[in-house]
Parts: structure tokens; C-alpha cells; sequence
């Protein structure tokens, strides 16, 4: 079976960053953007977000990942970059298991041009992401701004947060926009499929736009609804597989675009544990306040206005393909585990 790109969603206790450089208080007279920093991005074929920066002054590649709540790196960064391989011991809860991890010290590190500093780094003690890629960069990081995302074009922006009362879209007269609450590091976008209210993940880390099987049975389908596909196998951070179905919607809303016929991917989002007697795994039927993910499928087919503090997104479509592309066929063979 082909393998899909599964988010991370880890969730470990919260880590201070304290970017450089520190923003400015806004001109309430002026009341004009402000942006902090212009990192380049670039978009591969797996529709994985990439930004060159650095470690120890030597070039090191990042993912961005909106959908994870923290930052971590990859456990590669111990022989690449000659950090020890020491310190305080964590555990992290993925979407599809848990993972070890070590806080430490990873020194001089930028992302793009922009320095950060930081009392600790997560580091997973598991090769987790593609050769040559380091760490995810999550929401723990850019939660502190406003994010201008066009990533149809290579860019996002760090933008101070937004206090003019009107709409912060710069690039457009029409757009559209949607309610978010921005919270314990997730930014949670409300959206509909079908017409039934849900909540969806903001998620740069996923290649696709994915509901959980909670959501979509309520919306009345299971494993042998007509229509329903295998699509492949997903892997988490622990390299768990799990197997991804597709299916064509009616229509999906995202605040007020309305998008008709789109082919989402339907996996379990519910949290995984083991049980440490048996290390047998323990899907947890919670899904912790949240039906999907909004993936890059989605995001890199628009330009983006997340206003953190006033909870809105604001965007456009930017008229490059279709929205929620179905993947390729798999093939004949593939099948359900």
C-alpha cells in the first residue's frame, strides 16, 4: 500500500521560547501590520513545508507544523550537529502512539534568518522525519504572532498581532473568513461537512484534510459505505500504521467558502496510549475537542490571515488547482488490514 503523510499532534509539557527579535507594541494611531520576520518556504510533492535555517552555524532544514503542539527534533540532531545526548527525560502523546523524548539544550538556532533562544528542546528519541529534515516547528513557536501564509507563492510571514478593527487583508477586496479559537497550542477552525458542525485543526504538518471516524459516523458512514476507499497506510511519530479511507462529501464549509464535492481522508484521530503491563496499544475514544485536521491541501490553495488574538481567518483562494484533490488510485491489491 502507498504511505500517506500522518500529522505528529505531539503533546508535551510547554517549553519557553523567547524569539529574537522581540516585538514592538503597536502604533495604536497608525494602526498599521506589522511584520516581525519573512521566512521563505518551500512546498515538496508530499506537500511537507519546508524553511532553511540553521544549528551551530551549520545549514539544517525544518518542517512547519501548525498541527503539532510543540516544537521537537529529530533524534539526528545528536550525531549531525554534536549535541550530547543528555537530559531531562519526557514522554509525548502522539495521534498514533507515545513517544520518549529528551529536553535539552540544542544551541544557536535560527529558522530562516530569525534567531531563537530557548531554555530547553524536545528531541525525540526516534528518527521520525525524512533524512536531512530536523525538527518540527510547532504551534508552541508561532502562536506568539500573527501568521501571513502564502505558500502557493514560497512565503509566511511573522506578523505582529493584528488590533485594527478592520480586516488585516492586505493582498485582496473579497475574501472569505472563518472563526478560530486559538488555544493550548492548536489553532481550532470552525467548519461544516455535509452541514454538520465541526471542529478542524489548523494543521501545516498534514498533506491532506482528514476527518476522524467519530465525525463521520455521525455523519452516517462506516468502513463499508458506498463510495468509501482505502487509500493506504499512515505512520505516527512511533511508526505505528494505520490504515487511511477517502471519501467524496457533498460539500465542506469553511467559514463562509462553501467547496462542493470534496474528497477527504478519513482517519482515527482518537488519541493512542499503551498500556505499560501489556504495551498493548489503547485507542482512547476522546478526541480532545476536535473532528479533523484542515491540511496543507487546503492551505497552499490559499493565501491565509490567522489573527491569534481576534479569532479569525482570513482568506483567499488563489486559483492554483483544485482545493481537495483525491490522491492517485492505490493499487488493486490494496486492502484493509
Amino acid at each position: 500500500m502507498p504511505e500517506l503523510r500522518s500529522p505528529a499532534l505531539i503533546l508535551f509539557a510547554a517549553l519557553a521560547f523567547v524569539p529574537v527579535p522581540a516585538m514592538r507594541p503597536a502604533d495604536a494611531a497608525t494602526c498599521q501590520l506589522t511584520k516581525v520576520a519573512t521566512l521563505p518556504v518551500t512546498v515538496t510533492p508530499t506537500n511537507q513545508v519546508l524553511i532553511d535555517g540553521s544549528i551551530k552555524g551549520q545549514p539544517a532544514k525544518f518542517q512547519v507544523d501548525t498541527g503539532a503542539t510543540d516544537t521537537t527534533f529529530d533524534v539526528s540532531v545528536f550525531s549531525r550537529f554534536g549535541i550530547a545526548n543528555s537530559g531531562r527525560q519526557m514522554r509525548g502523546v502522539g495521534a498514533t502512539g507515545e513517544v520518549s523524548a529528551i529536553a535539552t539544550d540544542v544551541p544557536d538556532l535560527t529558522i530562516g534568518n530569525f534567531r531563537i533562544t530557548s531554555i530547553y528542546q524536545v528531541v525525540l528519541e526516534k528518527h521520525f522525519l525524512p533524512d536531512g529534515v530536523y525538527a518540527l516547528f510547532g504551534e508552541d513557536f508561532f502562536t506568539a504572532y500573527d501568521l501571513d501564509i502564502d505558500f502557493g507563492n514560497g512565503a509566511l510571514n511573522l506578523m505582529q498581532y493584528n488590533s485594527c478593527n478592520t480586516e488585516p487583508i492586505y493582498w485582496s477586496d473579497k475574501f472569505s473568513e472563518a472563526d478560530i479559537n486559538v488555544s493550548r497550542n492548536k489553532i481550532l477552525v470552525h467548519v461544516e461537512i455535509n452541514g454538520t458542525p465541526a471542529v478542524a485543526i489548523f494543521d501545516t504538518g498534514a498533506s491532506a484534510s482528514v476527518i476522524s471516524w467519530a465525525l463521520a459516523r455521525r455523519l452516517g458512514l462506516d468502513k463499508d459505505s458506498p463510495g468509501m476507499t482505502v487509500l493506504g497506510t499512515v505512520r505516527g511519530v512511533d511508526m505505528h500504521p494505520m490504515t487511511a479511507y477517502g471519501f467524496r462529501f457533498s460539500e465542506i464549509g469553511v467559514g463562509d467558502e462553501v467547496v462542493k464535492n470534496p474528497f477527504l481522508q478519513i482517519i482515527d484521530l482518537s488519541p493512542v496510549k499503551y498500556d505499560t503491563s501489556s504495551l498493548a496499544r489503547i485507542q482512547d475514544s476522546n478526541v480532545q475537542g476536535y473532528d479533523a485536521l484542515l491540511g496543507e491541501d487546503f492551505i497552499k490553495a490559499h493565501h491565509i490571515y490567522i489573527a491569534t488574538r481576534q479569532g479569525k481567518m482570513y482568506f483567499t483562494y488563489n486559483g492554483k488547482g483544485a482545493i481537495f484533490p483525491a490522491p492517485p488510485k492505490p493499487p488493486s491489491s490494496a486492502h484493509a488490514p
